[in-house]
């Protein structure tokens, strides 16, 4: 029988997640600036679906686990869950528009390396955020809430 908490658990899970999508960040970022070609840019364009794609599955898994995890314990745990649906709406618009800049004609190639940079530049330190508040959740979890408020 595992010893770690559902939090815990959750927590593990979502690091290994960004561990993944961090690595798919890296290879975007990389690739961006040589998408100079027709072949090239449809290549990134499909390279963003697929980021898009695995994303989506990144922040449904949070939506469900990590909110079912902060209910037992958080009685904050309604204001987070807005918090992150608020920051999750933020960053699926986001996607959604890189993913159509890379589908149109009248973006040059510098354009679209110059969004993409900037996107997982934002999305690498959204996570890093994220990664802080959950170790909080987990001090939180460990000691009780008064630990956390002095």
């Amino acid at each position: 029988m595992s010893d770690k908490s559902p939090l815990e658990s959750v927590r593990m899970k979502v690091l290994r997640q960004h561990a993944e999508l961090r690595a798919r960040l890296g290879s975007l970022d990389r690739a961006a600036p040589s998408a100079t070609s027709p072949a090239a840019r449809t290549h990134l364009r499909l390279s963003l679906l697929r980021f898009a794609a695995a994303f989506e599955e990144h922040l449904a898994f949070e939506e469900s686990a990590l909110v079912d995890a902060m209910r037992d314990f958080d009685p904050w745990s309604s204001v987070r869950e807005a918090r992150l649906l608020e920051e999750h709406a933020e960053q699926r618009d986001r996607v959604e528009r890189l993913c159509a800049m890379a589908d149109e004609g009248g973006v040059t190639s510098a354009e679209l390396a110059g969004e993409v940079h900037w996107f997982t530049q934002v999305l690498r330190d959204d996570m890093v955020e994220e990664e802080s508040r959950l170790a909080d959740l987990i001090a939180i979890e460990e000691h009780g809430l008064e630990q956390m408020t002095g």
